[in-house]
């Protein structure tokens, strides 16, 4: 394997569930396992993960863009959602990712956020990376 930038390693557990191994020192085994949910529960792991990494991208980048430019972050929640289509020849892709964050930063610190915002939707790895192929949205506001 050439590319060496982010390494993820794959294990299928029998039937069951699906390991997830981060090549970094520090960053956990992720463990699927699929053993006690409904057939229903079990599809669309990776639309999941993609839409976990889009969202730790988007998360990880405002917190950080907020830290270097001061703000106390008390705290910050998210979620995302994903729209499926099919193409002409059935093909099923992935075709718009909407986020929603909340920051409860302080109301002297909305100028930043705005500021941040838009690198949030112009520069992160995932909004740049995946707007290629992908419709990606995000919706972020300050809460209390």
């Amino acid at each position: 394997m050439e590319l060496s930038d982010c390494v993820v390693q794959y294990r299928r557990d029998g039937g069951n569930g699906h390991f997830f191994t981060m090549t970094e020192d520090g960053v956990p085994v992720f463990h699927i396992n699929n053993a006690e949910l409904s057939p229903e529960a079990r599809k669309h792991w990776a639309n999941r993960l993609l839409n976990a990494g889009a969202l730790c991208c988007i998360c990880t980048t405002l917190a950080s863009d907020l830290t270097k430019r001061g703000v106390e972050i008390k705290s910050m929640t998210g979620r995302i959602a994903s729209k499926k289509e099919k193409d002409s020849i059935m093909r099923t892709r992935i075709s718009e990712m909407q986020a929603e964050i909340e920051v409860n930063i302080g109301d002297s610190d909305q100028a930043l956020l705005d500021e941040c915002i838009s690198i949030i939707n112009n520069d992160t790895l995932s909004m740049y990376s995946l707007r290629e192929g992908i419709d990606v949205s995000a919706s972020i506001k300050r809460v209390s």
